[in-house]
């Protein structure tokens, strides 16, 4: 199956400086500029939705060109299910001690049977791998929670959650994934050397079944990228002022990007000066601060985007 690319490209190239306002005392003005880079989020959309039943079966898929069921695929899905029994207590049986006083119980057992179901997802490449909870649960995240190095990827499967159903209909089940929900997984995979990161979201459904919705990944290198996102945000200026003595910069940004703050006190300067980098918190607008940077001379600010 091969699924309909949806990207949303922001392609930046060369240099988009903006002077924004003049103050006394440093906060002269800002420039906000951007290295060339080709960076997009590339989002597969499978045309139907690809699904595997609750029973036994699986799917693969391959981040960098979308297939499902193809050549060389970097995730799988899959559920397991077979009958199995349980033994439990029904009743007591108590008989009469010798002594003539109280009594001895002995614990009745019975049987039945049930199907038992699993779910799990895994890399199907030995270098990637699925964010996980810290044991051997799939990290549920929901739209906007970031996914990047700093989170937890072991090189394993990770299971959705387990339930037990019964033939009289009743059921029960455990883990993070229960049925009739929906999120998003956290995804790493390499391409040779290069690493990314990406999201897959996903339903588990009331017959436990298991369907892949839309799957994701960041062109740029070594970037997280938020779950559910589909389309970067373009460093730019949106403001400079003072608060409490300092110099506090407002940019648009990318989620757990790292972004630095520069100046010089005047555009004939042949460097810049790095005064701080922040990772960014948001997508959107975010902030960077020059410590008592109004204190200092007028200065021009610009921020840039550090390259991992």
């Amino acid at each position: 199956m091969n699924s309909q690319r949806k990207t949303s490209r922001k392609r930046r190239s060369g240099r988009f400086e903006k002077r924004v306002a003049g103050y006394a005392a440093a906060a002269g003005a800002l420039l906000a500029t951007t290295p060339n880079t080709n960076a997009e989020v590339v989002v597969w959309d499978p045309d139907p939705d690809a699904s595997i039943g609750g029973g036994n079966g699986q799917l693969y898929f391959r981040m960098l060109n979308g297939q499902v069921n193809g050549l060389a695929p970097d995730f799988y899905l899959f559920n397991r299910s077979y009958a199995t029994y349980q033994r439990y207590k029904t009743n007591s049986i108590c008989y009469p001690l010798s002594t003539g006083t109280g009594s001895r119980c002995y614990p009745v057992y019975s049987t039945r049977a049930y199907r038992r179901h699993y779910a799990y997802v895994g890399p199907a490449a030995s270098s990637n791998a699925v964010q996980g909870t810290g044991g051997r649960g799939v990290a549920k995240l929901y739209s906007g929670s970031l996914i990047g190095g700093s989170q937890n990827f072991p090189l394993s499967n990770l299971q959705f959650g387990v339930a037990k159903q019964f033939p009289g209909g009743g059921s029960s089940s455990y883990g993070n994934w229960p049925r009739n929900n929906e999120g998003f997984i956290g995804l790493r995979f390499r391409d040779g050397s290069d690493t990314h990161y990406g999201w897959a979201q996903v339903r588990r459904e009331d017959d436990f079944s298991l369907t892949l919705k839309r799957f994701a990944y960041e062109t740029e290198l070594g970037r997280p990228i938020t779950a559910g996102k589909t389309a970067d945000i373009p460093l730019a200026a949106i403001g400079i002022g003072q608060e409490n003595g300092d110099v506090v910069v407002r940019f648009s940004g990318n989620n757990g990007w790292i972004y630095r703050l520069q100046r010089k006190a005047a555009l004939s300067d042949d460097q810049w000066t790095d005064v701080t980098d922040v990772t960014a918190s948001s997508d959107g607008p975010n902030a960077i601060t020059h410590v008592g940077g109004a204190g200092q001379q007028e200065a021009y600010y610009r921020v840039v985007l550090v390259v991992p």
